[in-house]
């Protein structure tokens, strides 16, 4: 039997498509064995410098702080916020987004060598003595922080409620470092700090007609003090929500200046209150298939869309504040009104 022209057509084209094929997985395989081999080769050097270290060096080393330290340094080639979590810091980092501590109330990021104030949670000590987003932690207890790991200046921060702490900052715009003693207490995390309408004449003492213009047009506005995303944020926003809503409020200003972040999870439920079904939130994009996704808005918004809604963010606004901020003014759901966010722009898993 024979083949047409139109047959034979169909022939080169299956077999240029399987050589072609052929030959990316050959290359993509190579790339990878490469890669691999590279690394196979490295671990022997390393291994040969760790014997080298323990056997030779003039002091006693410690072989598990040597692996943490190698750790460390790979760490150091990645951005600032890519770090390794040891079992005590997991747990840290857990207390922080879900539960309470003894401390100051402060997120801290390294910048620039020195760990550095992205906001002070409101209501805590760090936020009563006055310290700013931007501040730098150069040094506690009179020692220096400078290249200090994140988790041991943290230990150095937390501690027992009611001892205190001293820290020095460079606080940009100021030429002179500043000392604080601040006294720890302990720090529970709610998201929500308050919620309400700006002006209820119904719950003030003062007459409608002697209050000030200013506090008058803040009649029937609804406002929600959002200060984290820490685990159950967007259960609290909904109820503030639910709770505005019932008063038919004619607008809604939500403020997350100075809010630091936390879950992207929160995150995108946060958003998921405001937004129409099937908008979408934030997307992410990475090296691996997995770590690229579009997480949209899955029901119908707690709050109306003809409720007009204003964000308030400012240069303590960062990661999981930016998300919300995004997705609002992306999807011209709202207005957003303050100064530049922080600008973090990637997540961690």
């Amino acid at each position: 039997m024979s083949l047409r022209g139109r047959d034979w057509s169909w022939v080169v084209l299956m077999a240029v498509v399987v050589i072609w094929g052929g030959q990316i997985f050959n290359r993509v395989d190579a790339a990878a064995k490469d890669v691999y081999s590279t690394i196979a080769r490295m671990a022997d050097d390393r291994a040969e410098v760790e014997n080298a270290i323990l056997q030779y060096y003039v002091e006693e080393i410690d072989p598990v702080k040597l692996q943490l330290a190698e750790i460390d340094g790979m760490m150091n080639e990645l951005d600032t916020f890519s770090d390794f979590l040891d079992e005590r810091e997991q747990e840290s980092l857990r207390e922080t987004t879900e539960g309470a501590f003894g401390g100051l109330g402060i997120q801290i990021y390294p910048v620039d060598h020195y760990p550095t104030v992205i906001a002070p949670l409101e209501g805590t000590p760090a936020w009563d003595v006055g310290l700013q987003s931007g501040d730098q932690i150069i040094a506690i207890e009179g020692e220096s922080t400078r290249d200090e790991k994140l988790d041991i200046i943290v230990g150095k921060l937390r501690g027992v409620p009611g001892t205190e702490v001293t820290i020095t900052i460079k606080r940009p715009g100021v030429g002179e470092p500043i000392d604080f003693t601040i006294t720890r207490a302990e720090i529970h995390i709610n998201s929500v700090g308050f919620s309400g309408l700006v002006w209820d004449p119904t719950a003030q003492d003062l007459p409608l007609a002697a209050a000030p213009d200013w506090l008058r047009d803040g009649e029937d506005i609804g406002y929600v003090r959002l200060k984290t995303f820490g685990r159950g944020a967007a259960d609290e926003v909904r109820a503030a929500l639910e709770q505005i809503n019932a008063r038919n409020p004619r607008g809604v200003v939500l403020d997350m200046r100075m809010n630091p972040g936390g879950l992207l999870e929160e995150a995108r439920a946060v958003a998921d209150l405001f937004l129409p079904r099937g908008q979408m939130i934030v997307s992410t994009k990475g090296r691996s298939r997995w770590s690229e996704a579009r997480l949209y808005s899955e029901r119908e918004p707690v709050l109306p869309t003809n409720v007009p809604l204003v964000v308030l963010v400012d240069e303590g606004s960062a990661s999981a504040s930016e998300i919300v901020a995004g997705a609002i003014q992306d999807n011209d759901r709202g207005l957003v009104i303050g100064r530049n966010t922080y600008g973090k722009g990637s997540v961690q898993t």
